[in-house]
Order: C-alpha cells, then sequence, then structure tokens
C-alpha cells in the first residue's frame, strides 16, 4: 500500500500576480483612510472642509471590498493545495475586486458634490486611490487567468433509457 504524505512546509511563492493583487489592495485600503474630497474655494471661504474617504459610502465600501480583496489573496497563497479551491478563492478575488473598483469610478462620473453649499473637489489621494484599484483589478484579473487547472475530464457514459424501455415492453 502506498500513501502519500502532506507536510506542512511553507509553500513557494503561487505567483506575482497574487503579490500584486495583495499589495494594491493594501495601498487602496490606506488611501481609503485619507480624504477624497476637499471644499474647492477653502481659502475663500475660510473653511478646510476635508471629507475622509471612509466617512462617505463609496470610500467605505471601497474600503470593506479592498480589505476583502487582501483577505482572499492572503487565504488563497496560504490555505488548500487543491487547484479548485485556489481556483475559486481567486475568482472571487477578482470580483470583489471589480466591485471595488465600481464605486470610485461611479464617484467620479458623479462628481466631488458639494457640503453645505459649498462646491467640492477631488483630492490627489481620490486619484491615487482610483489608480490602485485599477491596478488591483487588473493584477486580480491576471491572477486569476493564470491559475494553473488541468481541463475538466470529459467522460461518455452509455444512454441505457433505450435498452430500459425494449426491457418494460418486452
Amino acid at each position: 500500500m502506498i500513501t502519500s504524505v502532506m507536510t506542512d512546509t511553507p509553500r513557494p511563492l503561487r505567483s506575482a500576480w497574487s503579490l500584486a493583487t495583495l499589495a494594491a489592495a493594501l495601498a487602496t485600503a490606506a488611501l481609503c483612510l485619507l480624504p477624497w474630497r476637499r471644499v474647492r474655494s477653502h481659502d475663500l471661504f475660510g473653511i478646510r472642509g476635508e471629507i475622509p474617504a471612509y466617512l462617505t459610502p463609496p470610500g467605505l465600501a471601497t474600503l470593506v471590498a479592498a480589505a476583502l480583496v487582501a483577505l482572499l489573496v492572503v487565504i488563497e497563497r496560504t490555505g488548500p493545495r487543491d487547484p479548485e479551491p485556489r481556483r475559486a478563492l481567486a475568482t472571487g478575488c477578482a470580483f470583489v475586486a471589480a466591485v471595488a473598483t465600481t464605486t470610485p469610478v461611479m464617484q467620479l462620473i458623479k462628481g466631488p458634490g458639494d457640503l453645505r453649499s459649498l462646491p467640492l473637489e477631488f483630492t490627489e489621494w481620490f486619484y491615487l486611490g482610483l489608480g490602485a484599484a485599477a491596478v488591483m483589478v487588473l493584477a486580480a484579473g491576471i491572477h486569476w487567468r493564470t491559475q494553473d487547472l488541468p481541463p475538466p475530464e470529459l467522460r461518455l457514459v452509455p444512454d441505457d433509457r433505450a435498452e430500459t424501455k425494449r426491457q418494460a415492453r418486452g
């Protein structure tokens, strides 16, 4: 009887794309802690109104999704050894990364809005966060596409319905 023993040795690097996804997710989450919008003419109005991103719905959604992407990458890198669960985690990571990028893109399309009738503008942190989220989606998508899965095994199964009908009649 031959058995295989799985040792608990540290696994080699899964791929550089998983590290790139992790770094971009952490950068996106960190940039969500900084202000994304400020009053456009703060010198004129005397109001230094900067709003941290995590206090706005798009910023909070991006922060939570980026943290989830980072968590999925860590689980994928340290978790299962079988290719199917790793592929499922990479797929989920790519999907959540796309959702995380959708919210700042929609905020960019909608515009910065206003605060107590004062016009707002996006800060440079917003554009850096948008760029980090775009890199996160790109890296997660490439990591998902480069998973090493064998092609599915196709088996031909005989159809016994005709034989069963003949036996029932006769």
